[in-house]
């Protein structure tokens, strides 16, 4: 019987997040075992595979399926039932059962009560044919006529009601999106005043199903009155999910003090959502104590929380041990904290297995982090394709740093910051802007700066610190201006059209910064450092350099040297910063050592950083081996600093050409230096 069930009559009964339907015991028992048979997902070679099985013994059987129908639709007829139907040759019959069928939807499982289906049938008749008002009988009549051996609808001898056949209801659940007629939620509402628990399910699938908040909260209500506990917990989640917190509250509460577990584990985790974290605790304990998966899961969240993580994996491994697919989930994670990846792995697993979109991901990162990319994206795809914008997120990030497909990269940056992921909004910009489609990128990151993303604010700022009025952008445009180039100031890109922009960038950094962004912090102490604040410039360099930040380190480093003469504690902060592996601080120390005479560390820390990549480190490298008479090496990292732009280098190329006889490519790179350090306007 489990086997076989219907997905519509699965979906209808398994629970609906917070709330869950009578008889959810037996339910969550039949997950554990049910197969469904998906007919309909076979392709042409599934079905003639299948029809060659019963080719000799059932040939009726084969033609069906090689026709393309399920096997159970072509044993009951289902498609003649829905022709005859929909044929409209009794318009009276249809109104008779979709509203029987309607009865179903609300999320009843017994028969349509028959009085029921007689006061909705009007319902669902044509507006032009009053005829059909009094030809219910007729109608029903009519309806549960067979078909090829099916009924549509069956009125069982024993008078409990009408059935309607399950092939019928899967068509129109599929077909039909009307919504169910208030005169049949008031039919449903009256029958259902004697059976308070059946009124709590179909409260549930007016609000999950229907989209029917006052209905679903009348039937909760209903069932609340009768002092019905599953009743009281209904209504409490329901005005809770329309924003009535503080009625919420009062109603999960006495559901809660009458001993409904799911009351006392939301009553928690709605006293933790506005801070009130002694009495949540009590009340997950108390659902936890009961055996309330749910509630132990909630409870290991909260001592994670304050930081008790024994406690909490305890409370997280007995829920993820009683089945709950998130507390599986967030078990991982603790034990992938704490080093345990093999068990981390296992319950990863477990959750994804059954579903779980966050286990999926977290699967996903897990196995990136060891190195096994195809694993990894394969779990990250699965909860991206299942919707989990944070998977869309991190596929992106994998596709375009690890595969280098920057198109399907966009495509699942895009769809996540679509869907609200201001992580993909950021990431989303950054792709936009490295390949220079700066309006765009711009507009994601200040969609994810709203969203409160720091490093979006940090990155929005630096766009508009480089495309706004920088000092010197300014001055050459006056300079232009006052020259008689009467473009210079009236250009709409022209940084004095623009300096506003530098005012936004600061706001930027700072929201960043206050919220604890180390690169904000370093960007905004660059920005107050160029406009002279050195004090200012300070406080932020060094409170990203406190936090760790390398970059701060080194800029608060030529602050003290450059600004406040303090060759002492530059050293300090360059130092800390290069034994970080910073390279621009390598370089600065190895300057540092070198003006005070230390050839031999300061050449140390250049050659590392030049190593490194790091043209400004190359030039000093140069000098210090030409001091010594080793003019080739000198020659060979002079040039490959000029190469990649560097202005000193060119010079120094330059002048090392000029003593070795090279005069005209010596001229060529002393000429190239000069320009580049002389733009045009």
């Amino acid at each position: 019987m489990v086997a076989t069930i219907r997905d519509r009559a699965y979906q209808r009964l398994a629970p609906q997040g917070e709330l869950r339907p009578h008889g959810r015991d037996v339910i969550e028992l039949a997950m554990k075992h049910r197969g469904l048979l998906e007919f309909e997902d076979w392709d042409a070679v599934d079905r003639q595979a299948a029809a060659m099985l019963y080719a000799d013994q059932r040939p009726d059987i084969a033609e069906a399926l090689v026709k393309g129908r399920g096997l159970g639709e072509y044993l009951v007829a289902g498609p003649e039932m829905i022709e005859r139907l929909e044929s409209g040759e009794s318009p009276g019959a249809a109104a008779v059962v979709r509203a029987a069928a309607d009865w179903y939807r609300a999320g009843m499982t017994r028969p349509a009560p028959l009085e029921l289906v007689r006061r909705a049938y009007h319902a669902y008749l044509p507006p032009d044919d009053i005829t059909l008002m009094h030809e219910f009988d007729n109608a029903l009549r009519w309806a549960c006529e067979p078909v090829s051996g099916a009924r549509a609808m069956t009125q069982p001898t024993n008078g409990r009601g009408l059935v309607v056949h399950d092939y019928v209801l899967d068509h129109w659940a599929r077909q039909l999106q009307a919504p169910i007629p208030e005169t049949t939620w008031d039919a449903i509402a009256d029958v259902l005043d004697d059976a308070p628990e059946d009124a709590v399910t179909a409260s549930i699938a007016a609000f999950e199903l229907h989209n029917n908040p006052a209905v679903s909260e009348r039937l909760a209500r209903s069932a609340a009155d009768k002092g019905v506990m599953s009743g009281l917990h209904a209504v409490g989640v329901l005005l809770a999910r329309v924003g009535r917190t503080p009625e919420a509250e009062q109603w999960c509460r006495a559901a809660a003090e009458g001993g409904h577990a799911d009351a006392m584990s939301y009553l928690g985790h709605l006293l933790h959502g506005r801070g009130q974290l002694v009495e949540s605790e009590r009340w997950y304990r108390a659902a936890a104590n009961a055996g309330h998966a749910v509630g132990m899961h909630r409870l290991g969240y909260l001592l994670y929380e304050r930081g008790d993580l024994e406690k909490a994996e305890h409370w997280t491994r007995a829920a993820a041990n009683a089945g709950n697919t998130d507390a599986m989930t967030n078990l991982g994670y603790l034990l992938k904290k704490r080093g345990n990846l093999a068990e981390a792995e296992r319950w990863y697993g477990a959750a994804a297995e059954a579903g779980n979109t966050d286990a999926m991901k977290g699967l996903g990162n897990l196995l990136g982090n060891r190195g096994d990319l195809d694993g990894a994206e394969r779990w990250v795809r699965a909860s991206a394709d299942a919707g989990n914008t944070g998977a869309m997120s991190k596929l992106a990030y994998l596709l375009l740093k690890e595969r280098g497909e920057l198109v399907e990269a966009e495509h699942w940056a895009r769809a996540s910051a679509q869907a609200g992921n201001a992580s993909a909004m950021t990431n989303l910009g950054y792709l936009l802007q490295e390949r220079g489609e700066l309006v765009e990128a711009e507009h994601w990151y200040r969609a994810a700066a709203a969203a409160g993303n720091t490093t979006a604010m940090t990155n929005l700022g630096q766009l508009l610190q480089k495309r706004g009025a920088l000092e010197e952008a300014e001055r050459g445009t006056r300079a232009a201006a006052d020259a008689g180039n009467t473009t210079a100031t009236n250009d709409p890109e022209s940084p004095l059209q623009e300096r506003g922009e530098l005012a936004e960038a600061e706001h930027w950094h700072r929201a960043a910064a206050d919220a604890g962004n180390t690169f904000a912090m370093t960007n905004l102490g660059q920005l107050l450092h160029k406009r002279g604040d050195l004090e200012k410039a300070e406080h932020w360099y060094r409170a990203a350099a406190d936090a760790g930040n390398t970059f701060a380190m080194t800029y608060l480093g030529s602050l003290l040297e450059k600004g406040r003469g303090d060759l002492e504690k530059a050293e300090h902060w360059y130092r800390a910063a290069a034994d970080a592996g910073n390279p621009i601080a390598m370089t600065m120390l190895g300057y540092v050592l070198e003006k005070r005479g230390d050839l031999e560390k300061a050449e140390h820390w250049v050659r590392v950083a030049a190593d490194a990549g790091e043209t400004a480190a190359m030039p000093i490298l140069g000098y210090l081996l030409q001091k010594r008479g080793e003019r080739d090496e000198a020659e060979h990292w002079y040039r490959a600093a000029a190469e990649a732009g560097n202005p000193i280098a060119m010079t120094y190329l330059g002048r090392l050409l000029l003593t070795r006889g090279h005069l005209v490519e010596a001229f060529r790179w002393i000429f190239r230096a000069h320009k580049a350090e002389q733009p045009d306007l």
